[in-house]
């Protein structure tokens, strides 16, 4: 294996590992709860869970709206 594909392995990995993390740190940023969120998504709670423990991905459609709440988010922060 390259250094180089080696490289981006482990960034892919990386990613993928703190995916979790990183919708929970979203969610808390924006005072919400599991089940608040998951209304949002129209999704069960458990599936939020599953998000942020890395047990499951969430579906393209959702990725969207997670990207739209961040980008909320950083508006919000911006007007702090």
């Amino acid at each position: 294996m390259s250094r180089i594909g080696y490289i981006v392995r482990k960034e892919v990995k990386n990613m993928n590992d703190n995916f979790g993390e990183r919708i929970l740190q979203l969610r808390k940023r924006l005072a919400l709860t599991q089940v608040e969120l998951a209304k949002l998504f129209d999704v069960d709670p458990l599936t939020i869970s599953r998000w942020e423990r890395n047990k499951r991905r969430p579906m393209p459609v959702h990725l969207k709206k997670l990207a739209r709440l961040e980008r909320i988010r950083v508006k919000l922060d911006k007007r702090l």
